[in-house]
């Protein structure tokens, strides 16, 4: 007899047992980390900071002029999917990845921030209000149009930006006299702060969508693609009710949940550790965030800004493209 089961229901205590073990293990981790950062701070010393990754992988190319460089930003792409994405890539063309440190708070408008040229030494928070403003130098920088400015003042008619999507779509090439082409992809970011329980497929989609955009510089004459992102995330389907972090005493600008600028003292849990230690340089003297992957509030299946491997730990991919083979011209003998 045919005996018809749900896929779902049967599927359902081995989701909830990994979702558990999953919590525990990440649970012994977050505290490690915590202590490593509370006592070496952040970045790590002698390691890549995603602050530097510009001037250290991008500028360099750009000193021969003529040289085609592509430097892709991508929102939210978290390690793991990195290493989903170089596995994709390198089928084509010799791709590397390598870690770096995403700067604290790992949101955008301070990520993005430091995927500008000159970040690792100007990048600052101003405060601002109630609030604060990201700054490189005396120039504000959280608007795509405040960031791509940037570029535009130190390149001038050798650089262009848009979208991936906008690339990849439109029909004409990227003008000759464009050396460095920034392309923008948001949808990883955007799918899970809308629909984080909907994210693997459209997930993929966006990695797909990267690995085409490769394919067409490549056809446009790029022979070089940095891939770079402004912070991880944490997926919270495995929070059990009453997971959420109470804030230390002090006086506190909060951001994303996850984080705290201003002034304040740790406790059980929290750790309150200088902003300069914390890698942050600006207005606010204290940086701080839970011990734990809890939130400030909750109910919160998606979330980013703190510090932890998963938000501030993100891929770096680079490759020298492999030019398209060219078709062997014959001279044809026609009787």
């Amino acid at each position: 007899d045919h005996i018809e089961f749900d896929a779902e229901d049967l599927l359902a205590p081995v989701v909830e047992q990994a979702r558990s073990q999953y919590r525990q293990l990440v649970g012994k981790v977050q505290a490690k980390y915590v202590q490593h950062l509370e006592s070496s701070g952040w970045p790590p010393a002698g390691r890549l900071a995603n602050t530097d990754v510009f001037d250290r992988l991008v500028a360099p190319e750009l000193q021969e002029a003529g040289r085609r460089v592509a430097y892709i930003q991508v929102d939210a792409l978290r390690y793991e999917l990195g290493v989903a994405l170089h596995q994709q890539l390198a089928e084509d063309d010799p791709f590397e990845i390598q870690a770096a440190y995403a700067p604290l708070p790992s949101i955008t408008r301070v990520g993005m921030a430091g995927l500008l040229p000159g970040a690792g030494q100007a990048l600052r928070l101003q405060k601002k209000d109630d609030g604060y403003a990201v700054m490189l130098g005396d120039a504000k920088t959280e608007t795509v149009p405040e960031r791509m400015k940037v570029f535009a003042l130190k390149y001038g008619d050798r650089f262009a930006e848009m979208s991936l999507k906008d690339f990849v779509r439109s029909k004409k090439g990227v003008p000759k006299a464009v050396d460095l082409l920034v392309l923008r992809s948001v949808d990883i970011d955007s799918v899970l702060e809308n629909n984080p329980e909907m994210t693997l497929k459209l997930v993929h989609e966006a990695l797909k969508l990267i690995r085409v955009g490769v394919n067409k510089l490549r056809k446009q004459g790029f022979e070089q693609v940095v891939i770079a992102t402004d912070h991880g995330f944490f997926l919270n389907a495995q929070a059990e009710s009453g997971d959420v972090c109470q804030k230390p005493s002090g006086t506190w600008v909060l951001e994303h949940e996850r984080c705290l600028f201003g002034d304040g003292t740790e406790d059980a849990n929290n750790f309150v550790m200088s902003a300069q230690k914390a890698g942050s340089r600006g207005d606010f003297d204290q940086f701080g965030g839970p011990r734990s992957m809890a939130p400030y509030r909750k109910s919160m299946l998606y979330f980013h800004g703190g510090a932890s491997l998963q938000e501030a730990v993100v891929p770096v991919l680079t490759a020298k493209l492999k030019a398209d083979e060219q078709p062997i011209v014959e001279t044809a003998n026609v009787t």
